[in-house]
């Protein structure tokens, strides 16, 4: 199947950035005609549950997360919050306010949360794309900070730094 314009499913990612960018940015999909942030995207979440040490030769080289066992869930991004709620057996719902966070990465197919009570959160998109999740939040991050005349953000990893 060819990639067009219509089915992005297939274009290169460089392209699907482009075209994300050329309707607006991630915002446009985002912001209803009341101003409020409303978008959501399917997720495998995994929790951090420490950190292991990585040796060599009986050195400590450093150290990586552990993530916890995948669970599936519906992840939302509000004006002053991500919202998760959860596909198991137990529906549970989470919610990180955006001033909480501390820091917003993310790899090829995840984006992680860092939170100022030290968790961790990585969430791997099921059918969304974590470059536009990520600017999403960048942005929805920096509109928060500025409403709460907090200053504007200059770094978002390792830590969310502002001027």
């Amino acid at each position: 199947m060819e990639a067009t314009e219509e089915n992005p499913k297939h274009l290169p990612a460089r392209r699907l950035t482009e075209a994300i960018a050329d309707r607006g940015g991630p915002l446009t999909a985002a912001r209803g005609e009341d101003g409020a942030i409303r978008y959501e995207s399917r997720v495998a979440v995994r929790r951090g549950e420490g950190e292991e040490a990585v040796r060599h030769g009986g050195d400590v080289w450093g150290f990586y997360e552990r993530l916890g066992e995948p669970e599936g869930g519906l992840l939302r991004a509000r004006n002053d919050a991500l919202e998760l709620e959860s596909e198991g057996a137990e529906t549970t719902r989470s919610r990180w306010n955006l001033l909480d966070l501390r820091a917003v990465q993310s790899s090829s197919s995840s984006v992680q949360i860092f939170t100022a009570t030290g968790e961790l959160v990585h969430f791997r998109f099921l059918d969304d794309s974590p470059v536009r999740w990520e600017a999403l939040l960048h942005a929805v991050l920096q509109d928060a900070y500025e409403r709460e005349g907090k200053g504007r953000i200059l770094e978002f990893q390792p830590r969310i730094v502002i001027r």
